[in-house]
């Protein structure tokens, strides 16, 4: 189902994201408000009901996948109840989306979710955190990068660290504008990740792909982009109708004419425009 924004049509959400912290400092930010508060666990399970239930109609479509994302979002004691709530009405498939904070929190709570997503500190001390936590872990989970942040460890060793506990999927992703003034994607910086997961793939086969660049970037790895699909977004100070949608609420792609024509088109998201056609970029040309 299409529905009409200010931006165009977009494609009716089936996946809701609640940001139910007030704080995430290891998420990938895409442009997202900051919230001044958390959610109430009131407000967590209205929220929930509206989504589900409650766009159950002829001109609204129920969302069956969930997120649920900030800081300590695992250690909150009203989320077991919230989880078995959102089983009850139709949640399908549930993501935490952690940070570190979250690792050392009730085991029982990251089992009874479908996924998780752990952002990766680049620092060795923090990883050396995360690694109680990895080898212990049951559910299938999504290995975060973040390919902008420097980082005195090569990338190659970076995945060597993280591949021997197995995850589901590894994204490698560019950073987002937030300010008109956000500096853009190192592209050096990317390819010596694109180089360090070829290696690794040729030495053990694991799932991997690229956020936040368009294919045409990304030379003989065009394939590693994947369509985003379009969520609606939950904070404290966007609730159940005044919810915001990803897309193009929070970040907006760019396509040039040409991309249409290009073989990667379903599968690329393409770029942004306040960085396109900048000179340290190449110009987007459709691939063959």
């Amino acid at each position: 189902m299409l529905q009409w924004t200010s931006a165009g049509a977009v494609s009716a959400p089936r996946t809701v994201q609640i940001r139910v912290q007030r704080n995430h400092p290891d998420r990938i930010q895409a442009g997202a408000p900051e919230p001044n508060r958390s959610l109430s666990p009131t407000e967590l399970l209205a929220n929930l009901r509206y989504f589900s239930e409650g766009m159950s109609g002829p001109r609204s479509t129920p969302c069956n996948r969930l997120v649920l994302s900030g800081i300590a979002v695992s250690r909150r004691p009203d989320l077991p109840d919230a989880l078995s709530t959102a089983r009850s009405l139709g949640f399908e498939s549930i993501i935490l989306h952690l940070s570190t904070v979250d690792l050392s929190a009730n085991p029982h709570v990251h089992n009874v979710v479908d996924h998780l997503v752990v952002p990766i500190p680049i620092d060795h001390h923090d990883r050396e955190n995360l690694e109680p936590f990895l080898s212990n872990c049951t559910t299938p989970w999504t290995a975060l990068f973040r390919t902008q942040d420097e980082t005195n460890t090569e990338p190659s060793q970076l995945l060597v660290d993280v591949l021997q506990y197995h995850p589901s999927e590894v994204i490698l992703s560019a950073s987002f504008p937030t300010e008109p003034n956000s500096p853009p994607p190192n592209l050096e910086r990317m390819n010596r990740w694109l180089q360090a997961c070829d290696a690794a793939e040729r030495k053990r086969p694991f799932s991997w792909r690229v956020q936040g660049l368009p294919a045409c970037y990304l030379g003989p790895h065009h394939l590693r982009t994947r369509r985003a699909s379009n969520r609606w977004y939950v904070d404290a100070e966007h609730q159940m109708e005044a919810a915001l949608r990803f897309f193009p609420d929070v970040t907006q792609f760019h396509k040039e004419d040409g991309c249409r024509f290009c073989t990667a088109d379903g599968h690329c998201d393409g770029f942004f425009a306040q960085w396109a056609g900048r000179p340290e970029f190449p110009p987007m040309e459709p691939l063959d």
